[in-house]
């Protein structure tokens, strides 16, 4: 969320699908603007760490229970 009051009247443009670009290009622009913070997401989505999550509970079943028992002794 951008605070209305920092922008004064400039533009934002979200890029949800960036392309690939002159990386110390689009830093200087930024500089130039007097841009001291970025903030960026990962490139991967949030769905691979999920289904990781998944598959690993699928095949291997509840780690947490698991250890639990192990470490009590009653595995």
């Amino acid at each position: 969320v951008v605070d209305p009051a920092t922008l004064e009247g400039a533009r934002v443009r979200l890029r949800y699908m960036p392309t690939r670009g002159d990386y110390a290009l689009n830093l200087a622009r930024l500089k130039a603007l007097g841009v001291e913070e970025v903030w960026a997401t990962p490139k991967i989505p949030f769905m691979i760490p999920l289904f990781l999550g998944f598959l690993t509970a699928f095949l291997v079943g509840d780690l947490i229970l698991s250890g639990t028992l192990w470490f009590s002794g009653r595995l």
